[in-house]
């Protein structure tokens, strides 16, 4: 990937760190039993 704009280069990660802390929270989740709250 050869993103050049900077915008779409932050927004691009952005939402991998949101993908990575929602898979973290859901294999928590899934370890522990417990259910965090969602948060938007």
């Amino acid at each position: 990937m050869h993103e050049t704009d900077p915008e779409k280069i932050q927004k691009l990660k952005d939402d991998a760190a949101r993908g990575l802390i929602n898979h973290i929270l859901y294999e928590s989740e899934k370890m522990s039993g417990r259910k965090f709250s969602k948060k938007s």
